[in-house]
């Protein structure tokens, strides 16, 4: 078994593994989130029978976190992987990514249960990619058709109830840049030298600080926390161009929302960015129906919502994962943690 530090040789070996354990539509298996998770460092270790990652200070905090683990038998290689890493003398506090039966074996075989999505945020931690619970958001042609919006920049939406609320959000946000005069140019990630972007997060940071003031630690420790990871997913994404998509969305001459994803298979896109300045109203609804419909002309089956950065997107989840009506649009999976016990 082989520990090395996080390094360009982790690709290599992450994609060789993906290949044989990956799972079609697991947002956390790509390199796009393995980038944003080790943005401050960590280790890959790698075997004949598995593959995971460790990410060290893992967003932003002091632990050390296993993520993306990959193998025939994923609780039997993480127990192997920490006897490993403890001779080394590298603990673990947490597992993360795991279904319920591999988290179930792997607490009989040593461990404490911890189930992050029963964990209660305050109202900035929503914001954290830790707060969110995976989303499979289906995209598959028959489960959408025209929408009746005077707007070649709206998507079309899925039909049902379900979506009805965001058709009303996006054209109370269409009529409003309407009334102001205020036009809306939406911009191929792939075109945008890094102007863009980078002026679409200081503006949703802008928003926040608006928002909330600046006093609140919670607040002046947003862009260590939460800043950072949006900024790792586009510095990878500009490094590795292959199946990344992506829309800088301005209105009135100003870049205020951003979305960025990479195709996971052929079943399934992922979106790791997802962010709208909060002042213009109903921008976020906007931005996520434009993720959509890119899954969509895709030919994607689902476009899968995981460490999407955006409050209101969490709200989505949550609401939507509760209505029995809405499990036609949604299908929450749930994403479970186990705390490791040190011995």
């Amino acid at each position: 078994m082989n520990v090395e530090p996080w390094g360009a040789n982790a690709f290599r070996t992450f994609s060789d593994a993906r290949a044989k354990w990956g799972a079609a539509c697991a947002y956390e298996q790509a390199w796009l989130y393995l980038k944003q998770a080790l943005r401050h460092g960590g280790w890959s270790v790698s075997a004949t029978n598995g593959w995971l990652a460790v990410a060290d200070c893992y967003s932003g905090s002091d632990q050390r976190v296993i993520v993306s683990p990959l193998a025939h038998n994923v609780p039997a290689f993480i127990q192997t992987a920490l006897k490993v890493l403890r001779d080394q003398g590298l603990e673990v506090d947490v597992a993360k990514h795991l279904s319920e039966e591999d988290a179930t074996e792997l607490v009989a075989l040593g461990g404490t249960w911890l189930d992050t999505t029963r964990e209660v945020f305050d109202e900035l931690a929503e914001i954290s990619e830790d707060a969110f619970p995976q989303a499979l958001i289906g995209v598959a042609p028959r489960l959408w058709s025209p929408a009746a919006i005077d707007s070649s920049l709206v998507p079309t939406l899925p039909n049902g109830r379900e979506a009805a609320d965001f058709r009303y959000q996006v054209r109370r946000f269409l009529r409003r840049s309407v009334r102001r005069q205020d036009s809306i140019v939406v911009t191929n990630f792939k075109n945008d030298r890094g102007l863009g972007s980078q002026a679409a997060i200081d503006n949703w940071m802008a928003s926040i600080r608006a928002r909330y003031g600046t006093l609140r630690p919670v607040v002046r420790d947003f862009a260590k926390q939460f800043r950072s990871p949006v900024e790792a997913v586009v510095a990878a994404a500009r490094g590795s161009p292959e199946n990344i998509h992506g829309e800088i969305i301005e209105v009135g001459g100003v870049p205020r929302g951003l979305w960025l994803g990479q195709a996971i298979s052929a079943r399934c896109l992922g979106v790791y960015a997802l962010l709208g300045d909060t002042r213009v109203t109903n921008l976020s609804d906007f931005v996520l129906l434009r993720a959509l419909e890119a899954g969509r002309d895709l030919g994607v089956e689902y476009v899968n919502l995981g460490g999407s950065e955006l409050a209101s997107l969490f709200h989505f989840k949550i609401k939507a994962s509760r209505s029995d009506g809405a499990r036609r649009l949604l299908r929450k999976v749930i994403d479970v943690g186990v705390r490791l016990v040190r011995s």
